[in-house]
């Protein structure tokens, strides 16, 4: 196996749930696009001429976190972005829970809506994953076969 395909595996192995979670939300929340857009509209943090373009925006960048999850030129950036991502959306599932505002999360769009702190155990979940994973594979090296190394 040469070093290329090497380096590819453990960043697929790393990258294909954030890549399926992502696609999946992206999905859903496409399914249902109206949803979103009203969920936007009623949180109230988006002006009201820019909440469809969010709406948009948001479908856009999950899609491209989900394509460059599979692409392994885009790898590393799709999981960096993932990283921010999974960051915005604590930041409004903290918001939900502290203002204890009323807005369903719309992560995946009608297959289910989640409560603030299950959203916020989430999105901690996918920052301490991301975190761990890139720190791996921006500093991983792989080894050596001992066959090579034998002689």
């Amino acid at each position: 196996m040469g070093k290329r395909a090497q380096e590819n595996i453990p960043s697929f192995l790393i990258a294909f749930p954030i890549g399926v979670l992502y696609g999946l939300a992206a999905i859903a929340k496409l399914q249902s696009f109206s949803n979103l857009v009203d969920t936007v509209r009623i949180a109230q943090l988006i002006p009201e001429g820019w909440v469809v373009l969010f709406a948009k925006a948001l479908l856009f960048v999950e899609v491209c976190i989900a394509l460059g999850c599979l692409y392994s030129p885009t790898r590393l950036i799709a999981l960096k972005t993932a990283l921010m991502l999974s960051g915005v959306y604590l930041g409004y599932g903290l918001w939900r829970l502290i203002e204890q505002i009323p807005v369903p999360c719309t992560c995946f769009g009608v297959w289910f809506k989640m409560p603030p702190f299950l959203e916020i155990v989430l999105n901690l979940f996918l920052i301490g994953y991301l975190s761990v994973s890139l720190r791996y594979l921006l500093h991983w090296e792989p080894r050596a076969s001992s066959l090579s190394t034998a002689s």
